[in-house]
């Protein structure tokens, strides 16, 4: 389940099933975000670049759909990127941190905003995204004039006050929210608002 706790927050805040967004998976249970929203009716889009958690995903999380891809920003022409996901996760991408013992291979990449068309999905109850440190590039891969996020958590570890520029987006930083560097901003044209608590 969550290490933060954030999937029993969001459940208490929204009541009817909504539709999240994982952006940087890992396991499937391991302190995952959104499992329990999944146990709990909601549905929701996985972007792990690992595969090697796709038949525990397909086993415990029939109501996602599991995109195995880097996410990068829209500029980025080239349908594939380098990175090591061996034991680096979202870290390894382009050697973001400067790792000893990168060990590179190419991996599918694209925009959150292809993926979203592909899918069709164009509300997002609930986005949670941990890249370690890639955050900034992922939402510059987004189109916020043609999908509609309500809620974004980021695990911000690295890019210090970096998320302002979601502010003309409409999203507001929830400064009463502050858990193991995690930062939540909330839509405000969106219901939740304000009534989110915590």
């Amino acid at each position: 389940m969550s290490q933060i706790n954030i999937d029993q927050i969001i459940l208490n805040n929204i009541q009817s099933p909504g539709f999240f967004i994982e952006a940087g998976g890992s396991h499937p249970e391991d302190q995952n975000n959104t499992k329990l929203l999944e146990l709990n009716g909601w549905k929701g889009l996985i972007v792990e670049p690992k595969t090697d958690w796709n038949d525990l995903y397909r086993t415990i999380r029939p109501n996602s759909i599991v995109e195995n891809c880097v996410l990068v920003n829209k500029d980025h022409q080239e349908e594939t990127i380098e990175g090591d996901f061996s034991q680096y996760m979202m870290g390894g991408v382009i050697n973001y941190h400067n790792f000893a013992n990168w060990n590179p291979a190419k991996h599918p990449c694209a925009p959150l905003s292809k993926l979203l068309k592909k899918h069709n999905i164009f509300d997002v109850t609930f986005f949670s995204l941990d890249v370690e440190g890639y955050e900034v590039d992922v939402l510059n891969g987004i189109d916020f004039s043609s999908v509609f996020f309500h809620i974004i958590l980021i695990e911000n570890h690295w890019n210090k006050d970096n998320f302002s520029f979601l502010e003309k987006f409409n999203f507001v930083k929830k400064h009463s929210f502050a858990i193991h560097n995690h930062e939540l901003y909330i839509n405000t044209k969106s219901p939740y608002f304000k009534t989110f608590t915590l």
